[in-house]
Order: structure tokens, then sequence, then C-alpha cells
């Protein structure tokens, strides 16, 4: 009987993992969802460099140290692996948006990838910040205008 391994989503975005090759089609709906995946499965789906990329942008969590050591996600050691974004909570993002001074925020969010300034995106038009200088920064990253999305919505 193969290892079953459990994969949890670490964004509140909905996201799919769809190989079918691997016969895998399973949709994360929220935050903390998990499912249980054969290990090989898991091994396997890190050939596909888009989930492979999932994985290492911090978009989902593999609950087995052995496992994310064998993937390059974790060292030995316990440390996260260079190349991986750790995942970040809804609490955190909200911090760095609304407590944080400016040169903090800055640092942390110019280091993420792509997918996890989004999260900064949603999670800023959800809880309606309007930081002129924060949301500057991110809309220079993401093309996204936070203030002017809050107006629009706030209009209609």
């Amino acid at each position: 009987m193969a290892k079953k391994i459990k994969i949890t989503s670490c964004t509140d975005r909905v996201t799919r993992i769809k190989l079918p090759e691997l016969r895998v089609n399973r949709l994360f709906e929220k935050e903390g969802q998990s499912f249980l995946f054969d290990e090989d499965v898991v091994e396997e789906m890190f050939y596909y460099p888009a989930i492979e990329k999932a994985f290492r942008d911090g978009l989902f969590y593999i609950d087995d140290k052995d496992l994310r050591v064998k993937l390059e996600l974790e060292e030995e050691s316990g440390e996260i692996a260079e190349t991986v974004t750790a995942p970040i909570s809804n609490t955190t993002i909200l911090s760095y948006l609304k407590v944080k001074p400016f040169n903090e925020f800055e640092t942390f969010f110019n280091d993420l990838p792509m997918s996890q300034k989004l999260r900064f995106v949603d999670i800023a038009i959800e809880n309606k910040i309007v930081d002129y200088q924060k949301n500057g920064l991110i809309k220079e990253a993401t093309g996204k205008d936070i203030m002017k999305i809050i107006q629009l919505s706030e209009e209609e």
C-alpha cells in the first residue's frame, strides 16, 4: 500500500492541481483545505514545472518532512530551501499591510514571487486598505490599482 501524503492549500484563492496523466484532479477551494495523495504521485507531480512552481511559491504545503527534503523544498536541518517561499498566512499579510512600516513592507514584499504578491492585492481589496505608499508599491509590482478597485466597488 502506497504511503499517503497530505497536501494543504496555503492560499485563500481557489486553486486546482489537475494532471490527467497522473489521474489527479483536486480543487482546493479555501486556505487550509487538504487532500491525501500517494507519495509516488506527489513525486511525479514535480516533473511538471507549473506544479513545482506552485509548491516553491508557497501555494501548497507538503505535510511530510522527509518528502519535502527529498523534493528540495526543505533542508535536512529543517530550514526552508533557498528556492522556496514559505507559505504566508493572511494574518501576516494583514500585519504587513496595516501595521508594519513602509521600509519593512517594501523589503518583505519585493522578495516575494508574483503569486504571493497577488495575495496582497486580494487581501488589501477585501479589507479596504488605502495606504498610498504601500498600494503604490503593489501597483508598480502587479499592475493592480488597489485604491481604484476599492473606489469602483464602493460606487456600485
